[in-house]
């Protein structure tokens, strides 16, 4: 009934314990499905953290290696990482905005709700990666937009019609 103790178990069986650091031999191999269980042992206990590690286990879904024993959930991920920025937790919107930023089954793209969480995150002090984050949405929604595109096109359709203008000079 220690949630701090669940907590720590539950990152065991998550980041799973090796013989040696690089081994990729474990003396307690990964399995994300249990760990799932600990976090929300955590989690109801108060532990604000264990909301947010299950939220990423549920983000990252089934892995080439077996451990990853936990189908991708994008609507529980973004569930869990809410209710964990709604307490305070300190980089839980920074993992939801990178969710909303890409989108996914279940949950659809919102750049909007995407900056605000950056923008919140940022004002507040809360996690330094946010203001990285926002300069990289901030990227990509210049290079979504029709106009980066059309001058992308013209751009190509110019070195093309250029190449093609040398090659019938030569």
């Amino acid at each position: 009934g220690h949630h701090v103790s669940q907590f720590r178990i539950g990152y065991f069986l998550y980041t799973g314990i090796e013989t040696e650091t690089g081994s990729n031999n474990y003396i307690l191999p990964k399995d994300y499905k249990s760990a799932l269980e600990y976090y929300g042992k955590a989690s109801e206990g108060g532990n604000v953290d264990a909301l947010a590690w299950a939220a990423v286990i549920h983000t990252e879904g089934p892995g080439p290696y077996g451990w990853n024993n936990v189908p991708q959930d994008l609507p529980k991920a973004v569930q869990l990482l809410k209710k964990a920025t709604e307490l305070g937790q300190k980089w839980a919107p920074h993992e939801l905005a990178k969710i909303y930023m890409e989108g996914g089954e279940g949950v659809e793209k919102n750049i909007t709700e995407a900056r605000t969480l950056l923008n919140e995150c940022v004002a507040a002090g809360r996690d330094d990666n946010c203001t990285d984050l926002l300069g990289v949405l901030e990227e990509q929604v210049i290079a979504d937009s029709p106009i980066f595109k059309l001058k992308d096109a013209m751009e190509k359709f110019i070195v093309i019609e250029t190449c093609h203008e040398m090659n019938a000079f030569y």
